[in-house]
């Protein structure tokens, strides 16, 4: 373990052949620092060193090497004393206290074993090897989420695909309801007030009338509706120069006014467009105002038909 704190700590990482090779010993003994938590994996076969331990480690191998250096220099004392300067130079007897010293070898193998005993023992230690099983529980549970997502998705995915519908083209169709469709059900003109008056035919030689019809009220308060189904409605008039003005509201909406007035009499006119609806029901209403342009020399409004415009699917399309 000693001989590994000549690698620099974290942020810095030494390869696996370089750590057995500073500590001369099998990689089963890497494995055991690793699992003890003094060593921490960097990756493919790299490994590096926490702060804290290569500290620890460094400070002993200073001891070491002061108490190496103080049985040198009395081994080297005690030759001199015995045998005199110039066998103190020689190596052989020099050689021969050192070997007698070859149990510090195990000596100093006990000792490290019990540093690293004493390392796992210490408060530091404890919190660094939580925080290294912390930080590993943090990273297999992010690589868990990132796989249940990359999982949802492609689930998402599959199944859109299978669930989705083609699309299927649609066109627009209109549908003319004339004045004289009257009643309460849908795509009939159902006139409320006792001022409503209706011709057909109107003995129009002009053409101007939608089917020769319409009707018309200039009682204050009367008012027609109608009920549809589409997206659309445009509704047509006669203009003349003695029309008033009408108020258009649509599915009990805000009123939107509308002057009948023309110096001149005409038939089946664009009064008012409705924006685009969402397609289901609507009720379309006209009521009489009383109200006129200056111009115009009386207040009747008129109907002369609707157009509902609705989507329907294009069963044959070439």
């Amino acid at each position: 373990m000693h001989a590994l704190s000549v690698f620099p700590p974290k942020p810095n990482s030494f390869s696996e052949e370089a750590a057995l090779a500073a500590s001369q010993q099998p990689v089963e003994a890497l494995d055991e620092l690793w699992d003890a938590g003094l060593l921490e994996n960097w990756g493919s076969e790299r490994y590096a060193l926490h702060q804290a331990v290569a500290d620890a480690l460094r400070a002993q191998g200073k001891a070491w090497a002061a108490q190496k250096q103080r049985r040198e220099d009395t081994d080297t004392s005690l030759l001199t004393k015995l045998f005199g300067k110039q066998e103190s130079d020689d190596l052989s007897a020099t050689a021969s206290i050192k070997l007698g010293r070859g149990q510090d070898a195990s000596e100093i193998g006990r000792r490290g074993e019990m540093i690293v005993s004493l390392l796992k023992k210490s408060d530091r230690y404890i919190y660094l090897r939580r925080t290294i099983q912390r930080d590993r529980s943090k990273f297999i549970g992010l690589m868990f989420l990132c796989l249940a997502i990359i999982v949802w998705g492609i689930s998402a995915a599959f199944f859109s695909l299978r669930t989705s519908k083609p699309d299927i083209p649609v066109r627009i169709q209109i549908t003319a309801i004339d004045d004289s469709v009257t009643g309460r059900g849908t795509n009939q003109f159902n006139y409320v007030g006792s001022g409503w008056q209706q011709c057909q035919p109107c003995g129009d030689d002009n053409g101007f009338l939608y089917d020769n019809s319409n009707s018309w009220d200039n009682t204050t308060g009367d008012y027609v509706t109608l009920t549809f189904s589409g997206v659309q409605i445009k509704f047509y008039g006669v203009l003349d120069p003695k029309h008033g003005i009408g108020a258009i509201s649509l599915d009990g909406r805000s009123e939107a006014m509308i002057d009948y007035y023309s110096a001149t009499r005409l038939g089946d006119q664009l009064m008012w467009t409705s924006p685009m609806l969402p397609e289901g029901t609507h009720t379309f209403k006209l009521r009489v105002t009383g109200k006129k342009n200056p111009s115009s020399a009386n207040t009747h409004i008129t109907v002369d038909r609707v157009d509902i415009l609705s989507s329907v699917e294009a069963t044959n399309v070439s």
